[in-house]
């Protein structure tokens, strides 16, 4: 079995986590506060009894190639969440829009008439 391993050790982690929350804080102090831009606000925020805990999530990590380009896609094993790019049909599109203007040509009629 192939694993992935942590590609950001635990103190840098922590670090991007407390950023991320930090923001998020600001922001819904900022929310909070009267009118459209609230101006020279201070958040002062501290935390305490910060534990850490090692999971292990089920990811699927794919890669493939279509014509001379790779796709890298990734799936969650336990919520079924799939990111990634994928190569799209340019003549398929073509095609589509095609159809749905020759649809639209053949049944307007219909309408008009009545």
């Amino acid at each position: 079995w192939t694993v992935e391993r942590y590609q950001v050790d635990l103190s840098k982690a922590a670090n991007i986590n407390e950023e991320d929350m930090d923001g998020q804080l600001r922001d819904m102090c900022a929310r909070e506060v009267p009118g459209d831009t609230p101006r020279n606000l201070q958040v002062q925020r501290q935390y305490s009894g910060r534990t850490f805990k090692h999971i292990l999530v089920p990811v699927w990590l794919v890669g493939y190639t279509y014509g001379s380009k790779t796709y890298q896609i990734v799936a969650n094993g336990y919520t079924g969440q799939i990111a990634g790019e994928r190569p799209y049909s340019w003549v398929k599109i073509a095609f589509a829009v095609l159809a749905v203007i020759l649809l639209i040509v053949l049944i307007a009629p219909l309408f008009v008439q009545r």
